[in-house]
């Protein structure tokens, strides 16, 4: 390098240096343009479509959607029912996708969707009381031997009942026999009016006797049914449950 150009290189970097220079930013005019542009960039860049985004349509989008026919409809909110029938594509004023719209539900749908929420209503309702039952037997009865003692602790008065009309009509024939030992002497005659009647009480008691004993024997029956038929349930509770039935 010459001696002269090395003196004119500093004065070359300190007239750059001293150089005021303005950035210049180039600023559309239009900025709705601007947010589609970095809209569209961002989809370019992340891989994401934006057309598959589920975006609700604001007042100033519009809706692109196509019929069963393959005709294409370009529609603003005001007249977004044309597209109601099916999937339609929220676009902006400039022509890029921002979301979907789904097709409206009818009124069968609707009835349909709210009939199975109510069903899945009343089956969590059913499970939630079959539960606290199933928890309140174990409660009660937590082992086979508690099961059984409730089932004799049921029997034992209707067995006391049915024991008890066996005895009193046990008593009645033993009053009945002096009573026909009497009738004996009238055999072809009119009974007398004392001895009719006392028949007649004793007839009555018998029957009323009788009934009691079959009632006590049906009573029993429904005890001994219920508790087979609670002893098989708790058997499929005990193993859930843990617990270990005892005295099989």
């Amino acid at each position: 390098m010459s001696l002269r150009n090395s003196f004119a290189a500093p004065t070359m970097f300190n007239a750059l240096r001293s150089t005021r220079v303005r950035p210049i930013f180039l600023w559309p005019r239009r900025p709705g343009l601007i947010v589609s542009i970095a809209a569209a960039c961002f989809a370019s860049f992340s891989g994401v479509t934006l057309a598959q985004a589920p975006a609700p349509p604001t007042s100033g989008s519009i809706l692109k959607c196509t019929d069963a026919k393959g005709a294409t409809t370009i529609v603003d909110q005001a007249q977004a029912a044309r597209c109601s029938g099916v999937t339609a594509t929220v676009i902006t004023p400039h022509g890029l996708p921002i979301g979907t719209k789904p097709p409206a539900r009818s009124l069968q749908e609707v009835s349909d969707d709210e009939e199975t929420a109510r069903l899945a209503q009343v089956k969590r309702e059913t499970d939630a009381a079959v539960q606290r039952q199933d928890r309140e037997l174990l409660k009660k009865y937590p082992t086979e031997n508690a099961l059984r003692a409730a089932r004799e602790s049921d029997l034992a008065p209707l067995r006391a009942s049915h024991a008890l009309a066996i005895k009193r009509l046990a008593d009645l024939k033993v009053d009945r026999k002096p009573l026909d030992d009497e009738a004996e002497f009238y055999v072809g005659k009119q009974l007398p009016a004392a001895l009719k009647a006392a028949l007649r009480d004793n007839d009555a008691r018998v029957a009323a006797q009788n009934d009691l004993i079959q009632h006590a024997l049906d009573d029993e029956a429904v005890v001994v049914a219920k508790f087979k038929d609670l002893l098989d349930q708790m058997a499929s509770l005990w193993a859930r449950g843990g617990t270990v039935a005892s005295g099989r």
